[in-house]
């Protein structure tokens, strides 16, 4: 389980099948658009195109 940071959703990561980072098409912000296994879409939006890019850092590191 995650917590979006400046949400308050939690999303449970076993159920996440891609995410994307992008702009966000009605706010032209950063975001994380991320697909689950029960075929809906959560997007993250960012104030800053660098946080962006570190929380989906973050999120693709891989842990060896």
């Amino acid at each position: 389980m995650m917590l979006l940071e400046g949400t308050g959703l939690v999303i449970n990561l076993d159920q996440v099948i891609t995410a994307q980072k992008g702009i966000a098409n009605k706010s032209k912000k950063a975001c994380i658009l991320f697909n689950m296994s029960d075929q809906k879409e959560v997007l993250w939006e960012f104030g800053d195109d660098n946080d962006c890019k570190e929380a989906f850092e973050a999120l693709t590191e891989s842990e060896d």
